[in-house]
C-alpha cells in the first residue's frame, strides 16, 4: 500500500506522523508528570489532613490523653490515643464533629479506625464519608495485609475502594499507653480528584495535537509541491534524455544538496551519451564508406579481370592487335593501370618478335625460291 504512494503523500504521511507521534508522547509524559504531582499534593493533603486532626483531638476538652508525636520535621509521626481503646465507651458524636470541621478546612475526608481484638482487623467508627444520599457510610472492615501493617505501628499509603470510589488513602497508626495499636487515624483523597486535572490536561493535549496535525498537513501540503519542483523538473529532463534528447539544458545543477547532485550526473551522463551517440554516428559513415569502396572495388575488380580475359582470350587466338586502352570517359583503375601497360607492353613485344620472324621466314623463302632458280 505505501508504495503506491507518491513521494508528496509519503513526505506528508511521514511528517504527520512523527509530529502526531511526537505530540502524543508529550502529552503522554506531561500527564505522568501531572499525575505524579497529583499524588504528591494528596500525600502532602494527607499529612496537612492528619496534622490539623490530630491538633484539633489534642486540643478538644472532650478527649482525653490524646497526644501526638511529631519528628524532627515537625510533622506528626505517631498518635497516643488509650482512650480509643474497646474497652473505654467511644465518644463517637463528639469525635464525629471534630471530623466534620476538619473535612470543611481540608477537603479531605477523615476517619477514625478502631481495632478489633477478634479478628486483628479495624472498623471505621468515626467517618466523614457519606453516601448517595448524605447518609454516613463506614465502609468495610479493614482487614488482612493492610491491617497487619498497621498492628505492627507503620504507616500504610495507597489506592483503595471504599463504598464503591477509588480513594488515595494514607493511614496513620493510635497506640494506647502501652505501646499497642488500638486504631488508626485515616485521610481519604478520591481518585476523581485527581483523574479529572488529567483527563482535562489529556483533553487539551489532543485538541491541541489534532489542531497541530492538521496545520503541520496543511502546511506540508502546502510546501511539499514546492520543496519537490526542483526534483520534478530533474525527472521531466531525465525523461527527455531517455527520449535520446541528450542536448538538453540540466536545471538545478548549480545546487549544493542531493537534488543538484543528480542534476550534475545527469548533465555528466547526457554528454557521455551525446559523445556515445556522435561516435556511433561516425563509425556507421566510417562503414557505409568502407562498404560502398568495398563495391566500387568489387566493381572495378570485375571490370579489370573481364578486359584482361578479353585481351587474353584474343592474344590466345593469335590477335596482337588487340592493346588495352584506357579512354578519358571510362579510365581504367589506376591500382591496376600497371598491369595493362605491362599488358600492352608484352603484346607489342610479341607483335615486333612475330613480325621479325615474319621477315626472316620471308628472306628464308626468297632464298630457298634463288636457290630453286640456281638449280
Amino acid at each position: 500500500m505505501i508504495r503506491r504512494l507518491t513521494l508528496k503523500t509519503r513526505i506528508i504521511v511521514t511528517v504527520s506522523t512523527m509530529i502526531i507521534l511526537s505530540m502524543l508522547a508529550l502529552a503522554g509524559v506531561l500527564a505522568r508528570n501531572v499525575y505524579s504531582d497529583l499524588e504528591r499534593r494528596a500525600g502532602i493533603e494527607h499529612e496537612v489532613a492528619l496534622s490539623v486532626l490530630t491538633t484539633s483531638l489534642q486540643r478538644s476538652a472532650g478527649i482525653t490523653g490524646f497526644e501526638k508525636v511529631t519528628d524532627t520535621t515537625g510533622e506528626v509521626s505517631d498518635t497516643l490515643w488509650p482512650g480509643l481503646d474497646e474497652s473505654a465507651p467511644p465518644a463517637i458524636g463528639r469525635w464525629q464533629d471534630i471530623l466534620d470541621r476538619v473535612r470543611r478546612e481540608t477537603f479531605v475526608d477523615l476517619a477514625i479506625l478502631r481495632a478489633n481484638a477478634a479478628d486483628a482487623g479495624f472498623e471505621r467508627i468515626a467517618t466523614t464519608l457519606r453516601g448517595d444520599a448524605g447518609q454516613r457510610k463506614a465502609g468495610p472492615r479493614l482487614t488482612g495485609a493492610p491491617a497487619m501493617k498497621l498492628r505492627q505501628g507503620q504507616h500504610i499509603s495507597g489506592e483503595e475502594r471504599i463504598n464503591g470510589e477509588t480513594y488515595l488513602v494514607h493511614r496513620m497508626p493510635v497506640h494506647d499507653a502501652s505501646g499497642t495499636v488500638v486504631g488508626a487515624l485515616e485521610a481519604a483523597v478520591p481518585e476523581s480528584r485527581l483523574i479529572a486535572p488529567m483527563r482535562r490536561l489529556l483533553l487539551i493535549s489532543l485538541l491541541t495535537t489534532a489542531i497541530a496535525a492538521a496545520l503541520t498537513t496543511a502546511a506540508m501540503a502546502f510546501l511539499t509541491p514546492r520543496l519537490l519542483r526542483p526534483l520534478a523538473k530533474v525527472n521531466s529532463a531525465m525523461r527527455k534524455v531517455a527520449q535520446g534528447k541528450y542536448d538538453i539544458n540540466v536545471p538545478f545543477a548549480d545546487l549544493p544538496d542531493a537534488v543538484g547532485e543528480i542534476a550534475r550526473n545527469l548533465k555528466g551522463f547526457a554528454a557521455n551519451l551525446a559523445q556515445a551517440e556522435a561516435q556511433r554516428a561516425e563509425n556507421a559513415r566510417i562503414s557505409e564508406e568502407a562498404r560502398r569502396r568495398a563495391e566500387a572495388d568489387a566493381v572495378e575488380n570485375a571490370r579489370v579481370v573481364s578486359v584482361i580475359g578479353e585481351g587474353l582470350e584474343r592474344l590466345a587466338r593469335g590477335d596482337l592487335s588487340g592493346r588495352l586502352d584506357s579512354a578519358a570517359d571510362a579510365p581504367f583503375p589506376a591500382s591496376y593501370d600497371r598491369l595493362r601497360q605491362n599488358y600492352n607492353t608484352v603484346v607489342d613485344e610479341m607483335g615486333r618478335a612475330v613480325g621479325a620472324m615474319a621477315g626472316t621466314a620471308d628472306s628464308v623463302r626468297n632464298g630457298i625460291g634463288e636457290i630453286q632458280q640456281a638449280a
